[in-house]
């Protein structure tokens, strides 16, 4: 156990939480002492402590532990390909359009930059949503699906450097601690990796073969730029999972039981997940997907950003005021 990197860990994941040493010590009802020692790695947490810090900083204890997880999202780049898509951008699912559901993945994994490749209207609603991705503290970029390849996804990297998450079409996936998937499948040290979903019946084993449960792939890629680099520079992205699956390079990362999936390609598919979106919803008490709330406690929206953030959203206003 590497009591410095845990700390710097702590501080950065505090950092991003908006939280001072003081104020996450009294959430924790210990002394701001404790906390300064964690982060100078003169002392690690208590198993007790752990549990709760995982929650406040929004961080499984592992991740925690590792001491890397934290810095995943900012060496991390989002792709978005919306071109050829049954549904639009601005399809409602029960109470918020679609892309608010698909750029919440991005922001739950801490990715800050993300590339869509969309159509000329879509790109028109999605920028005049968010401007821009500024409305949520991150960067959005638009472009055409032709345009959208390996190389052009290389040269987004800075300083060269990064690492590609790509979903390939829309699609809806909740459940508890999601998060901590995401930033498994961002650590694993193969050059791609393919989220995959629990289903019971219909679907097939890992290739790994480590479980006895079905699986069913979901769309959406964790890819090393490493592999990106290996890739034909003018290769379209939508092209890269299937070469890392027939080069024997796609990694299946499993989820575990109790996650809720499901494809986003026809109106009733729209229905469906509206009908559940709104049943978790009422009976929660919670809002879920909302990018506003995310991005706050991903730390990139500070409190003040949030109430400007609940006027320019008005159909989240009062449940994001209600947050500070």
């Amino acid at each position: 156990m590497d009591a410095e990197r845990i700390g710097r860990a702590i501080r950065t994941l505090r950092q991003k939480a908006g939280y001072t040493q003081k104020e996450l010590a009294e959430k924790l009802f210990i002394s701001d002492v404790a906390v300064s020692k964690w982060e100078r790695g003169k002392s690690v947490p208590d198993t007790a402590t752990l549990m709760k810090l995982s929650e406040l900083l929004d961080m499984d204890v592992d991740g925690l532990l590792d001491g890397t997880a934290s810095y995943l999202g900012d060496r991390w780049l989002g792709a978005l390909l919306l071109d050829g898509a049954a549904l639009r951008a601005d399809t409602p699912l029960f109470d918020k359009p679609l892309i608010d559901y698909l750029l919440s993945y991005f922001l739950l994994a801490g990715v800050r930059e993300a590339l869509i490749a969309c159509g000329e209207k879509e790109r028109d609603y999605i920028d005049g949503r968010f401007r821009g991705g500024e409305a949520l503290g991150i960067r959005l970029r638009f472009t055409s699906p032709e345009a959208l390849t390996a190389e052009a996804a290389l040269g987004c990297f800075r300083q060269g450097e990064g690492d590609l998450m790509l979903v390939t079409e829309p699609f809806f996936l909740y459940g508890v601690d999601l998060t901590r998937f995401l930033q498994r499948a961002m650590q694993r040290k193969s050059p791609a990796v393919n989220l995959a979903s629990v289903v019971g019946q219909g679907g097939t084993p890992l290739r790994e073969g480590f479980s006895h449960y079905a699986y069913r792939p979901l769309p959406l890629f964790f890819l090393q730029s490493r592999f990106l680099a290996a890739c034909p520079s003018r290769t379209p992205l939508r092209e890269l999972p299937r070469l890392a699956e027939e080069g024997k390079r796609l990694r299946s990362e499993p989820m575990d039981k109790g996650f809720l999936c499901a494809p986003l390609r026809s109106k009733e598919n729209a229905r469906t997940v509206s009908a559940l979106v709104h049943v978790i919803q009422q009976l929660g008490n919670y809002l879920i997907y909302c990018p506003p709330e995310i991005a706050w406690r991903r730390g990139m929206l500070r409190g003040e950003e949030l109430l400007r953030a609940a006027e320019a959203f008005p159909e989240y206003g009062e449940y994001l005021r209600s947050l500070v």
